[in-house]
């Protein structure tokens, strides 16, 4: 009996550091998804998990940040959980470690399904090959 107890306090306290914690930045936001460009133009799409599991909530403002390496982001669209979209044109190039200012949603708060970038990473002729990676912040 005292062997089990031991193995089910261990399982109990090891199974919650296994789990992903959820990302916040210094405002108190919360991680909605990221995902890496290349040096090609391309489309990526972040299929966020069904609200309110995974660390997605509803959100009325949305920004991104860099890292690794310079990215050039052309626009943002997003796709909520009812159906309707937005689309945030973004048109810069951001630097490692670079953020954009909070966009404001049109609406009330609501849970964001997917998110679809146009953009790449500006590698070309100084690191060809490497990749940005760009984080989604909601609050």
């Amino acid at each position: 009996m005292g062997r089990q107890w031991v193995l089910c306090v261990a399982l109990f306290v090891a199974i919650p550091a296994l789990a992903e914690p959820v990302e916040a930045d210094e405002d108190g936001a919360h991680l909605l998804g990221k995902l890496r460009l290349s040096d090609h133009p391309e489309r990526d799409v972040i299929d966020l998990p069904a609200c309110p599991e995974g660390g997605n909530v509803p959100v009325r403002e949305v920004r991104l940040g860099v890292h690794d390496y310079r990215a050039e982001i052309d626009r943002v669209r997003l796709v909520f959980e009812n159906g309707t979209d937005a689309t945030v044109e973004v048109r810069h190039v951001f630097e490692p470690g670079e953020r954009s200012v909070w966009k404001e949603l049109p609406g009330d708060a609501r849970c964001i399904d997917k998110i679809v970038v146009l953009g790449d990473a500006n590698t070309v002729g100084r690191k060809p090959g490497k990749q940005a990676e760009v984080r989604f912040f909601g609050r």
